[in-house]
């Protein structure tokens, strides 16, 4: 298999189907790796801040705080601001990791965005050195391709389909 040391990649598979976790088991103890996580910790989405170990609250649970809604979730405007900041820490990192892109930042230009667009734009054009590893679930796969552009991205299903990482 092709080692890649620069670029995108984009890891794909259905919702409910494991990619926090088998990303989260990837990552841990491993140094060189900035970006974060959204696992499900009691139930409720978290952002996990990989170079840090720090967790944020993401899924609102409360109503009265301010939030992006999406579907019958609210998602937290702080956790938000907090991801894009991460975005700026990316060219110090081997691997930067975003979990996950999905129908805010596709269909809405909301969520990560615009600094989503300009990070993948920066990996896309080899302005920046390492690897953007971007979560897509599989049902949002086309449309996110066809919106930023990109032309035979490398996929994978699988965390143990990926060789672009070595400490």
């Amino acid at each position: 298999m092709q080692k890649l040391k620069t670029g995108i990649v984009i890891f794909s598979r259905p919702a409910r189907s494991g990619k926090t976790t088998e990303l989260y088991q990837f990552v841990i103890g491993k140094k060189k790796i900035g970006g974060f996580l959204t696992p499900d910790i009691n139930g409720c989405r978290v952002l996990y801040d990989i170079k840090n170990g720090n967790y944020e609250e993401f899924e609102l649970k409360d109503s009265l705080k301010p939030g992006i809604n999406i579907g019958k979730f609210s998602f937290s405007i702080k956790a938000f601001k907090k991801a894009k900041e991460l975005f700026k820490q990316s060219a110090e990192q081997q691997l930067f990791i975003v979990d996950e892109v999905g129908r805010l930042e596709i269909f809405q230009d909301s969520g990560w965005e615009p600094e989503l667009t300009a990070l993948i734009t920066r990996y896309k054009d080899a302005n920046q050195n390492g690897i953007l590893l971007l979560v897509v679930r599989d049902y949002l796969l086309e449309e996110f391709i066809k919106k930023n552009n990109l032309i035979n991205p490398w996929i994978i299903s699988s965390i143990n389909n990926f060789e672009g990482y070595s400490e």
